[in-house]
């Protein structure tokens, strides 16, 4: 999960919910050890090499408004003027 954090700039985990011992597991000594080392890097210098966008391979997405569909469409960063 570190080297995900750090090369790719990855910032979240999605776990299983049934699974309690997993989650504390997780919280207890997955997450500080992950954080420790997260921060060793960056305190080194040491960057996301790519983009979370350029990762996924596409543009943030949004929904369309009005629709209620649900449709993503591409983030241009500019207000519908439809």
């Amino acid at each position: 999960m570190a080297q995900l954090t750090v090369e790719v700039g990855t910032s979240a985990c999605l776990l299983p919910s049934g699974h309690p011992e997993l989650i504390r597991t997780f919280a207890e000594e997955v997450a500080p050890a992950t954080r420790e080392l997260v921060t060793a890097a960056r305190a080194r210098g040491d960057e996301p090499r790519t983009s979370r966008a350029t990762a996924a391979g596409c543009a943030p997405r949004r929904r369309r408004p009005g629709t209620g569909s649900g449709t993503a469409q591409p983030d241009t960063g500019r207000p519908d003027t439809a």
